[in-house]
C-alpha cells in the first residue's frame, strides 16, 4: 500500500477533538516554552562517546556514594569512605571547613548566573542562532553537565552546610567533623546554611523542569538513551536527589536509609524490566546495571554495618574497614551477577512485547487492510513498545514499515483523541518512513487533541523547529544550512563567472593561454566544491525545494546535465505540491490531512535547457 493511500483519516475529524484556541495556548505557555526551547535540541546521531562518558561518570559517583559511611559513635567518616568519597564530593568537609560561607555563596552564584545566562540567550536567540551559534551550544552543554555529571557533587557540597548531628555532649556538630555548628562562627555558618537551602530549592526546581521537558525522543537517531516520554528520567533524577539526602541525613536511622537506597534501586530495576522506558535495549540494560550494582553494594554494606554494631572490641575500626572492603567487593560481584541475569530477562521481556509471533512474520498482510487480523489494542500505551522491533536490522524492510504503519492506523481508529499515540505515529513517519508531509499533518492533529503539558512543549518545539529547508530540524541547524548554502552559491557563481571569462578569452583575437588554464582550474575546483556541499546538504535536507533548485541550476550552468536537472526540478515541484494541497474544513480553515489524500498527478511541461 502506498503512502498516499494510507491516509490518517482514521485518526478522526477535527470535530472529535477538544481543541484549544491557538492564541490562548501561546499566551499561557509560550513564555515558559520559549525559555526551555533554547535547551531543547534533538541531536541526530548524538555522539555515543559522550553518552558513554556521562553514563560512566554518573555510575562511578553512585558507586562511591554507596560507600559513604559515618561512624555512629564518633560521627566521623571512616577511613575508606573518606578516601573514596572525594569522587562524589561526600568528603568535601576535608577540602574546606564547612563554616566558610563563600562555598554556599559560590554555589548560589553559579545557579543564579546560569539562569541569567540562559535568559540572555533566550532573548538574543534569533541573533545568536545566526551569528554566534556556539553560545547556544555552550549553555546547552553547561546545563546538561550540571543536571547529570555535577548533580551529585553539587548536592553533597550544599548539604554539608546544613548536615549536622548531636554529639555526646549534646552539642551540634557538622556531620563527619568535630567542628561545632553555629557556635564557633555563628554568622558565617548561618549564612552558609540559608544560602545552601536556597541553592537546593533552586536546583530541585530546575531539575524537575529540565527532566520534565528536555529529553531525546527521536526513536531512530536519538541515541541509546532516547525515550518516548519523560516519566522515567524524571523519577530517576528525583531518586538521585533523594538518595544523596538519605545517605547524608539518615545516618542515625540505618533502617530507613536502607529502605530508601536499596528500595529505590529495586523499584527502578523492576520499572525498567516491566516498562522498558528507553527505545533501545542497550539504554534499558545500562540503566538496570547502574541501579543493580548500586543497590547490591548498599544492601551488603548495610548488612556489614549492622554486624559491626554488635562487635565491641578495641579494634572496631579495623574490623569496620575489613567489613566495608569485603561487603563492597561482594556487593559489586552480586550486582554484576544479577545484571547478567537481568540481561536475559530483559531480552525476553522486550521481544515478548512486540506485536510479532515467534516466527517473526506480521500477524496480518499490511497490503490487505480489509482482512485486518490485528488485536483490538485496548491499551494505547502498549502500541509504541509493540512496534520497537522496527529498530532491529532484520525488520528494517519496506514490508515491516507498512506493517508498523498499519498497527498505528488501526490503533488510532480506536483511540482517536490520544495525543501521545499520534505523536509516536508522527515520529515513526518522520524518522523511519521519511514521510515528512504526512508526519506534519499528524503532529498538527496531536496539537488539537488536548495533549499533556510536557507533550505540548514537545509539539511546540517541533512546530518551531519545522521549516521549509528540511521538513525537520532546528533553528540552529537551519542557520548552519543557510551558511552552507551561501558558500555553495558563492562557489557556483565563481565557477559560472569563470566559465564566462573562459569562453570570452578563448574566442578573443589574441587568447592568453596562461589565463585560460587558470580559469579552467577555477571552474573545475569551484564546481566540485559546490557540488559536494549541495550533495551533503541533500542528505540532511531532502525536502528542501530551495536546495533542489540550486543544485539543478549548478547541473545546467557548468556541465549541462539536462536530464538529471529536469528530474530534480520535477522532484522540487512535487514537494511543493504535496505541501500546499489542502482542503477547506467546515470551520473555514484547512484540513491538515488533506495533503495525504490520493491525488491525480498533473502533467508537467518539460523544462527547456538553458543555453
Amino acid at each position: 500500500m502506498s503512502d498516499d493511500k494510507k491516509s490518517v483519516s482514521s485518526v478522526g475529524s477535527t470535530g472529535h477533538f477538544q481543541t484549544l484556541n491557538e492564541d490562548q495556548f501561546k499566551a499561557r505557555d509560550t513564555a515558559l516554552f520559549t525559555f526551555f526551547f533554547t535547551l531543547s535540541k534533538q541531536r541526530k546521531h548524538p555522539n555515543p562517546g559522550w553518552e558513554w562518558v556521562k553514563y560512566a561518570l554518573v555510575t562511578l559517583e553512585m558507586i562511591t556514594l554507596a560507600f559513604f559511611c559515618v561512624n555512629r559513635t564518633t560521627h566521623l567518616q571512616t577511613s575508606i569512605s573518606k578516601g573514596i568519597n572525594f569522587v562524589d564530593f561526600s568528603s568535601f568537609q576535608d577540602i574546606l571547613p564547612p563554616y566558610f560561607s563563600f562555598v554556599s555563596i559560590g554555589l548560589l552564584a553559579f545557579i543564579v548566573l546560569l539562569i541569567i545566562y540562559l535568559l540572555i540567550v533566550v532573548f538574543l536567540y534569533p541573533l545568536l542562532v545566526r551569528k554566534q551559534p556556539w553560545v547556544i551550544s555552550l549553555i546547552r552543554m553547561i546545563v546538561e553537565v550540571t543536571m547529570t555529571i555535577l548533580l551529585i557533587p553539587l548536592l553533597n557540597m550544599a548539604i554539608h552546610q546544613f548536615d549536622c548531628h548531636i554529639g555526646t555532649d549534646d552539642s551540634l556538630y557538622f556531620c563527619g567533623t568535630t567542628i561545632s555548628a553555629f557556635s564557633d562562627e555563628p554568622i558565617p555558618q548561618a549564612i552558609g546554611f540559608a544560602l545552601s537551602i536556597v541553592f537546593c530549592v533552586l536546583l530541585f526546581a530546575m531539575l524537575i523542569m529540565y527532566y520534565l521537558l528536555i529529553f531525546q525522543h527521536n526513536p531512530k537517531y536519538g541515541g541509546m538513551f532516547s525515550m518516548p516520554s519523560f516519566q522515567y528520567q524524571l523519577v530517576q533524577a528525583l531518586m538521585h536527589f533523594g538518595i544523596v539526602f538519605a545517605m547524608r541525613m539518615l545516618i542515625d536511622w540505618p533502617f530507613w536509609r536502607f529502605a530508601v537506597t536499596v528500595g529505590v534501586s529495586a523499584l527502578l530495576v523492576v520499572w525498567v524490566l516491566l516498562k522498558q522506558p528507553y527505545y533501545h535495549f542497550m539504554g534499558n540494560y545500562l540503566s538496570i546495571v547502574q541501579w543493580t550494582v548500586f543497590g547490591c553494594i548498599r544492601a551488603l554494606l548495610e548488612l556489614g554495618y549492622l554486624i559491626c554494631g554488635f562487635i565491641k572490641t578495641p579494634n572496631a575500626d579495623t574490623i569496620l574497614l575489613i567489613v566495608t572492603i569485603v561487603c563492597g567487593v561482594v556487593g559489586l560481584g552480586a550486582g554484576i551477577g544479577l545484571s547478567i541475569l537481568f540481561f536475559k530477562l530483559l531480552k525476553k521481556r522486550s521481544s515478548a512485547r512486540w506485536l510479532l509471533p515467534e516466527d517473526g512474520l506480521p500477524l496480518t498482510d499490511p497490503d490487505d487492510p480489509v482482512h485486518n487480523t490485528l488485536p483490538k489494542m485496548k491499551n494505547y500505551k502498549l502500541v509504541e513498545p509493540a512496534v520497537r522491533f522496527i529498530q532491529e536490522k532484520e525488520f528494517k524492510s519496506f514490508d515491516y514499515m507498512n506493517y508498523v504503519d498499519l498497527i498505528y492506523t488501526t490503533a488510532l481508529k480506536r483511540h482517536k483523541t490520544k495525543a501521545d499515540l499520534q505523536f509516536h505515529y508522527a515520529n515513526f513517519l518522520a524518522h523511519f518512513k521519511k514521510n515528512h508531509v504526512k508526519a506534519q499533518s499528524v503532529y498538527k492533529t496531536a496539537r488539537m487533541s488536548s495533549p499533556s503539558w510536557p507533550l505540548r512543549f514537545l509539539l511546540f518545539c517541533q512546530t518551531k523547529d519545522h521549516s521549509a529547508q528540511g521538513g525537520v530540524g532546528n533553528e540552529l541547524a537551519n542557520a548552519q544550512f543557510q551558511l552552507q548554502m551561501s558558500k555553495a552559491e558563492e562557489m557556483h557563481d565563481t565557477a559560472k563567472n569563470a566559465m564566462r571569462d573562459f569562453f570570452s578569452n578563448l574566442t578573443a583575437p589574441n587568447p592568453r593561454l596562461n589565463v585560460i588554464l587558470t580559469l579552467l582550474h577555477l571552474i573545475v575546483d569551484n564546481e566540485a566544491k559546490s557540488r559536494k556541499i549541495y550533495e551533503e546538504l541533500l542528505n540532511t535536507h531532502p525536502q528542501s525545494t530551495q536546495l533542489l533548485r540550486q543544485y539543478a541550476a549548478l547541473l545546467l550552468d557548468i556541465y549541462p546535465d539536462e536530464d538529471m536537472a529536469d528530474i530534480i526540478l520535477q522532484r522540487a515541484d512535487q514537494i511543493e505540491e504535496d505541501s500546499t494541497v489542502t482542503l477547506p474544513t467546515s470551520s473555514g480553515g484547512t484540513d491538515p490531512q488533506a495533503a495525504l489524500q490520493p491525488r491525480i498527478p498533473t502533467p508537467r511541461k518539460t523544462r527547456k535547457p538553458v543555453g
